[in-house]
């Protein structure tokens, strides 16, 4: 047991073997850990409670793989308190469970696999089935902000993972891995093109610093970074993290992070829960993670403009270039939509064409659920007002051919955010909305200040919470990526897309563990998967399947408001 005492590093498969209720036990479950059935057929139910039970002190048995180290087993002992918080998903002649354990020390949550062979078990549905009567949740609001790495605002968090208490960081180095005495100048935008940033020394020490001391909060900001698909993975450089500095071409600015710890966000963080290991799903930037936010995939350009499409550095080839489109045409860094509002200088031809892959409000629709994504200053871009407070990539739904190009869908589901605190007010609130603040309000530090949008995140949470709906709402703040910022955790391996770096996530619910720094490892897609647990949706790509659900950060058994 005592390499699972850092259960937040590895991935921890549970497995009970047991037999139905009613059903003769196989040979092959002789000997194993029994749990009781809560529902007939074999399958147990969501929320239901169980003890370990085996034969000659068997008991449960938990397989932990940390990585490289090899497969490491150790037994959780009869009596220990088990309860099962999402299935079943067959698999062959087995049923899959999400579960949580009392390791004595209080649950312990992970992504499990309940293991039950019986010939009498019928399979249930591959998607599992939602749970309105069990549990209290009917709406869910998704606030998608901006541009920070968890280290970037949570640095000294108590209970968390930060770079204020880490240890055996990896120093930064330059391209060719030569550690720099000092960090490279930072840079800004002068009226020759790039120059040093008159607010910061320059000669930096080759460590992460506080940003407050030459940027303050509640400044203009207007600082500058790269956070394109490609520099982003040379900068997390295998794991390292040793290269945030080196492949951003704005110099030291990459290693600052910010002293949060009097603002709204932090407070809220205090009352609910923080994850401090939810990664972005891919690599690099708003555009493509807002995609994996709504569809668990990567837009497509089978026949773009040959000069938007990525090449190797010529003098590097190695390495490839950031352009708009990846050499197989899959549409990676900022591309406006075909439909409006985008940017009226660019042609047809230099617009992504609209997509038609299958998206979360697909499967709401087919199920009934009513939803909405609300973005700040819609209504004033779709007015044709110069310099909008809005960002045309950030708006996922309005890329696909059946919500964007669809004038029904468009005024159905494409609101802007005054329409969600009006919503909130007249009783209209759909089942799951996401809200977009707008260029200013979203934190992001190259379009306002850091202060502007905590204090606008701030408002939206307090009229959440002063709603007739707040008793039966989660609220999920998420940020879409690191914004070029340094973060110590190396992001998990999955595919060629990601994840990308650890960014802020909280869930903010009456129903939401209270205090608590959840450590589970989640990633953008576990939005996806949490919504799609509730309603009983089928998944959208394998990376949503496969997702941890955020259902660790909640504790349904509390009193309720």
């Amino acid at each position: 047991m005592q390499r699972l005492g850092d259960r937040a590093r590895m991935l921890l498969v549970l497995v009970i073997m047991a037999t139905a209720l009613g059903a003769p036990s196989s040979a092959g479950a002789a000997g194993a850990a029994a749990v009781p059935s809560q529902q007939g057929g074999g399958a147990l139910a969501v929320g239901s409670s169980a003890q370990v039970s085996g034969t000659g002190g068997d008991g449960l048995h938990v397989r932990a793989t940390p990585g490289d180290e090899g497969e490491v087993r150790a037994t959780l002992p009869d009596g220990t308190a088990v309860q099962i918080v999402d299935g079943p998903v067959p698999a062959d002649n087995f049923q899959w469970y999400q579960v949580r354990y009392d390791a004595g020390d209080g649950w312990v949550a992970g992504q499990y696999l309940a293991a039950m062979p019986s010939a009498a078990a019928p399979s249930p549905p591959a998607a599992a089935p939602g749970q309105p009567a069990a549990v209290p949740i009917d709406h869910i609001v998704v606030i998608y902000m901006e541009n920070h790495s968890f280290d970037g605002l949570f640095s000294g968090f108590p209970g968390a993972d930060t770079v204020a208490n880490a240890t055996g960081m990896a120093p930064q180095t330059d391209r060719n891995g030569q550690v720099y005495t000092t960090l490279p100048p930072t840079l800004t935008i002068g009226p020759n093109g790039q120059q040093p940033d008159p607010r910061f020394p320059p000669n930096l020490p080759n460590q992460p610093f506080d940003l407050g001391q030459y940027v303050p909060l509640d400044a203009p900001q207007s600082l500058y970074l790269d956070y394109l698909y490609y520099l982003n993975q040379y900068g997390i450089n295998g794991g390292r993290m040793d290269r945030m500095v080196a492949w951003n071409s704005w110099g030291g600015v990459a290693l600052g992070h910010l002293e949060m710890s009097g603002s709204n966000i932090w407070r809220w963080a205090q009352q609910y829960t923080l994850a401090d290991r939810f990664f972005q799903a891919a690599f690099g930037g708003s555009y493509l993670n807002h995609q994996w936010l709504v569809c668990a995939c990567t837009y497509v350009w089978p026949n773009p403009p040959a000069d938007w499409v990525a090449q190797p550095f010529p003098n590097d080839p190695s390495h490839m270039q950031d352009n708009h489109v990846r050499p197989d045409g899959y549409s990676i860094n900022t591309t406006d939509p075909f439909y409006q509002p985008y940017d009226a200088n660019l042609p047809d031809d230099r617009r992504l064409p609209p997509q038609t892959m299958p998206h979360i409000g697909d499967r709401l629709n087919a199920a009934g659920v009513t939803w909405a994504w609300y973005a700040g200053g819609w209504n004033a871009a779709l007015a044709g007002t110069p310099n909008p407070p809005i960002e045309f990539h950030h708006q996922p739904f309005n890329y696909m051919a059946n919500v964007g190009g669809d004038a029904n869908a468009r005024a159905q589901h494409l609101k802007d955010e005054d329409d969600f605190v009006a919503a909130l007010q007249n009783g209209t609130l759909p089942q799951v909305a996401y809200v977009k603040p707008g260029s200013g309000h979203d934190m992001h530090m190259g379009h306002g200040n850091v202060k502007g949008g905590d204090d606008h995140l701030n408002e939206l949470l307090q009229q959440i919470q002063g709603s007739p709906y707040w008793p039966r709402t989660a609220v999920i703040v998420a940020f879409d990526d690191y914004g070029g910022f340094y973060d110590h955790v190396a992001p998990p391996t999955i595919d060629e897309w990601g994840p990308g770096p650890r960014v802020p996530m909280l869930v903010i619910s009456p129903w939401a563990r209270r205090g608590f720094v959840d450590h589970t490892v989640y990633n953008t897609t576990s939005i996806l998967r949490f919504i799609e647990w509730r309603w009983g949706l089928q998944p959208l790509t394998t990376r949503d399947a496969q997702a941890e659900n955020l259902l660790a950060a909640f504790d349904f058994s509390q009193p309720g408001p």
